[in-house]
């Protein structure tokens, strides 16, 4: 249970971070119903031999799912440091601003939506174009991908938490 001031400063950035991350995963599931209806319908014409879209797809799909995560964790870091930094050259180096802390998130979970959500719809795309069944597989499991992104305010709260004592540690090894 988080106190009732942290949650009141954090529904604010989560429903914003939440309305994101709805309008990237509706842009993918719209996107997947129109390249099965058209790809159902006839609508597009006989694929290629030689899937090449297809592997393009696949392969940027497998790279940015394994290194969403890797930029993730850097930019987190990166931004934890800087606080630290700052809060260290500060008279009041008391705990972390909890504003910071809901950027940080913001902006890192941004980034990850993003890394997710651009192969996901060039799965879609090469679903579309080729029409192979394993393109519009890998796009449901990247959809998956983002859906694990959406935040709640619980999880945000120990997030932030748990930054907060991360840079306390920062800190203290300087001293």
């Amino acid at each position: 249970m988080n106190p009732p001031d942290l949650d009141s400063t954090l529904w604010p950035r989560v429903f914003t971070l939440r309305i994101i991350i709805g309008a990237l995963l509706s842009g993918v599931a719209i996107m997947a119903f129109m390249a099965i209806f058209l790809r159902q319908s006839g609508g597009m014409p006989p694929p290629p031999p030689t899937p090449l879209v297809t592997y393009l797809a696949l392969g940027l799909s497998a790279v940015l799912l394994v290194t969403h995560r890797l930029i993730l964790k850097q930019v987190e870091t990166n931004a934890r440091k800087r606080i630290a930094r700052q809060a260290g050259e500060s008279v009041d180096a008391s705990i972390p601003e909890v504003g910071d802390l809901c950027g940080v998130y913001q902006s890192s979970r941004i980034i990850a939506a993003a890394l997710i959500e651009g192969p996901a719809l060039f799965c879609l795309i090469a679903y579309l174009i080729e029409g192979q069944w394993i393109s519009l597989v890998t796009a449901g499991i990247l959809w998956i991908g983002l859906l694990f992104l959406f935040p709640s305010v619980d999880g945000v709260a120990r997030w932030i938490m748990d930054q907060q004592e991360h840079i306390q540690q920062e800190r203290s090894q300087r001293l």
